[in-house]
């Protein structure tokens, strides 16, 4: 399960709901959520999936719950080397056929083969989830790679998160030693993963155990983008390796089955541990922020300095998520409140063509029904930028594509806000570009609140190479 660590936004399509393995661990479970949390099935769209069947001979194999174990303390992918040239996985929530491929969902870059046909589902923020091609719900045979931003509270698994005590992320023998006892978990034991330190375990939760986060799911990872939870759920099976990574957060890989008939899933995921290999180690591509000078990779390189009360204008959780797969935007989240500021490299129509000039992003957002109002025209840079306020009573709608690759689902793209400001910038070497502030609910509290944050980073904006 991936879980929200902030309030369900319905209009932030694009971080709402691409979240996998989240909710109830029944197989047959549906997308569900409340007003405090969103929560999100593995629902994999196999429409255009390669020709292969969900009754596969691989699926078909799983009625027999029987499965080679292998030593949990032999070195995986010891002399797997990494593939720069292997074909990038680009696509979310979609088979693909077998083959040796490459990712760079959480910063380090990391190749990989399958020989048989697999889906991919969240591919960005972070997080790499590949799944069998019929899975349809939470921990439904997926294989769940993010980074560690801390651990949940081990002795408190029915806590709400806000009041739990968070355990450090460089210290998971001991998370483990102080775990609630209705967690069931093996003995550690030291390994390697691509010749690089992990620990391995194996997690359940025992039918007794209280859960205060969300029906049937606690304990947990949060990931260090600052937003999500990888929390475990009651009637799933895992095996978990936290991977170092130097001067990184570490690496979690889990992999997830729903029920004890799935089983054979871990032969099959072990099959695809065997060949993964990273390349040098890299941050997470969802950065943190600090008050003061920082230089993201938004807009194709920028500075710009953070006003001090970004902490709190974020909830202390000031993170840049920069998408992987080539969809060319980043975006600051206001957690736990309806807002976020958008950057786009270059804005694209819903077909995904891309937009040449700010009236043709005008034109496209007023055609989308959007209600844009130009205001005095300011510079970014020395770089003449135009500026909108822009409204819509169709909130969440995707009015604007970041790339042709959002063409793929109908929910991905620009989120139209209840209210917020747009500049657009024609820049004479990098193109058009655009920055968006994004008050979804709230309007009154939150869009003078986004707004602030937005009109520091476009005064103080300066582009780099």
């Amino acid at each position: 399960m991936r879980q929200r660590l902030r309030n369900g936004l319905g209009a932030l399509g694009v971080m709402v709901l691409l979240l996998a393995a989240c909710g109830e661990s029944d197989p047959s479970a549906t997308a569900g959520g409340d007003e405090e949390t969103t929560v999100e099935d593995s629902v994999v769209d196999t429409t255009d999936s390669p020709d292969v069947s969900a009754e596969s001979d691989s699926t078909a194999e799983e009625t027999d719950s029987a499965i080679n174990e292998k030593d949990p303390a032999a070195p995986i992918a010891a002399d797997a080397i990494y593939e720069p040239d292997a074909e990038p996985i680009l696509v979310w929530f979609a088979a693909f056929e077998p083959g040796t491929y490459r990712t760079g969902a959480f910063g380090t870059p990391m190749s990989f083969t399958t020989t048989e046909a697999l889906s991919t589902q969240v591919n960005g923020d972070g997080a790499f989830v590949l799944t069998d091609i019929s899975s349809r719900a939470p921990d439904d045979r997926d294989l769940v790679f993010f980074r560690v931003g801390a651990f949940s509270d081990p002795a408190a698994p029915n806590a709400p998160i806000e009041e739990q005590t968070f355990w450090p992320n460089d210290d998971f023998l001991g998370w483990l030693d102080n775990l609630h006892e209705g967690v069931i978990a093996t003995d550690p034991v030291e390994t390697t993963v691509s010749g690089l330190a992990a620990i391995r375990v194996d997690l359940e939760l025992s039918d007794d155990i209280e859960c205060g986060w969300l029906p049937g799911s606690c304990v947990g990872f949060f990931e260090n983008n600052g937003q999500d939870i990888k929390a475990l759920n009651k009637g799933a099976s895992y095996r978990v390796w936290v991977v170092d990574q130097g001067t990184e957060d570490p690496l979690a890989i889990v992999a997830g089955i729903a029920k004890d008939d799935d089983a054979p899933w871990f032969e099959r995921a072990d099959a695809v541990m065997d060949t993964i290999a990273f390349g040098d180690i890299a941050p997470n591509p969802v950065a943190q922020l600090a008050a003061g000078s920082n230089s993201l990779e938004a807009l194709g390189g920028v500075d710009v300095d953070l006003p001090d009360n970004i902490s709190e204008l974020t909830n202390g959780r000031s993170r840049l998520v920069r998408r992987w797969t080539g969809r060319l935007f980043s975006l600051i989240p206001i957690t736990e409140q309806p807002a976020a500021i958008f950057f786009a490299e270059r804005p694209h129509d819903l077909d995904g063509n891309p937009l040449a000039t700010t009236d043709d992003v005008v034109s496209e957002l007023t055609a989308g029904g959007a209600e844009v109002t130009e205001l005095e025209a300011t510079t970014i840079d020395g770089v003449e930028t135009r500026v909108f306020d822009v409204t819509s009573t169709d909130v969440g709608a995707i009015l604007l594509r970041y790339s042709p690759l959002d063409t793929n689902e109908d929910f991905l793209g620009w989120d139209a806000p209840a209210a917020g400001r747009i500049w657009l910038i024609e820049h004479p070497d990098r193109g058009l570009m655009m920055i968006s502030t994004h008050a979804f609910e709230n309007v009154d509290e939150m869009l003078p609140q986004v707004n602030e944050l937005g009109e520091a980073i476009v005064e103080s904006l300066t582009f780099t190479s």
